[in-house]
């Protein structure tokens, strides 16, 4: 009598099992079975909410294994992150990023100050870091100097990305290589500019004056109130620290 009960029970559970099993296989079909029609609409109800916030048209193409994009957006932030988007919703196909850049009549020099602004602006600029910015006739916007947290060369990336008018962001921005000596000149330097207890944490500082040091020669850089300030900063470097030589990129805030 228990065999045949526990048999029973046994036969029950596996049936149970075998259905269970079953119905996932042919509840939730393979992306890869899906068809073309099916994986196009995948892929325009990913898109669909990157199309309107940028304020272009996105179409979306499937043919074999291959996602075509075409079209327009506002920004090459946005051309990335709508390729992104489509190789995450068409696993297993081949992503064809096709869509242009809507059209700006911003001059290269309108386009630099704007991504540097943007760089300027950002939480994790701090003094210790510095960056230029050169924008070619193609578009292309070249992204170079040094930062202390070698994360943040590929988040000033990202802000140019999302600037009208940059095409392509070249980024030759690389992590500071110093000696213990230029450390310490440039710790004594940030002390004279930047009045602070001996612990504060320079490298999390944001400011108005950027400190570089390299082989003994300190870079200042930034912007000031006026051209007074300018020199008298340069002053302070000059009377007060054993710098080899000190290179002067400040520059006053317009009137």
């Amino acid at each position: 009598m228990n065999k045949r009960f526990v048999s029973a029970v046994l036969a029950g559970l596996a049936f149970l099992a075998v259905s269970i099993l079953g119905g996932c296989r042919t509840a939730v079909p393979s992306q890869e079975a899906a068809s073309p029609a099916a994986v196009e609409t995948r892929v325009e109800a990913r898109l669909g909410k990157l199309s309107a916030a940028s304020g272009g048209a996105v179409q979306v193409t499937v043919a074999g294994k291959t996602v075509t994009l075409t079209g327009t957006v506002r920004t090459l932030a946005d051309k990335v992150q709508a390729g992104e988007e489509a190789a995450a919703a068409a696993k297993g196909y081949e992503v064809v990023n096709d869509l242009e850049l809507t059209k700006t009549d911003l001059t290269l020099q309108q386009i630099a100050e704007s991504i540097f602004t943007a760089i300027e602006k950002s939480p994790d600029y701090g003094i210790y870091d510095y960056v230029g910015v050169l924008v070619r006739g193609d578009g292309e916007a070249v992204l170079k100097g040094w930062v202390y947290y070698p994360r943040n060369a590929t988040k000033f990336l990202k802000l140019a990305e999302a600037r009208p008018g940059v095409a392509k962001v070249t980024n030759e921005i690389r992590p500071e290589l110093m000696s213990v000596e230029d450390k310490a000149l440039r710790l004594q330097v940030a002390r004279l500019i930047y009045v602070r207890p001996k612990t504060s944490t320079f490298p999390r500082m944001t400011g108005n004056i950027h400190i570089l040091v390299e082989n003994g020669v300190v870079t200042l850089a930034g912007t000031v109130k006026n051209e007074d300030e300018v020199a008298s900063y340069e002053r302070l470097v000059h009377f007060n620290t054993n710098a080899v030589r000190i290179i002067n990129l400040l520059r006053a805030r317009e009137e």
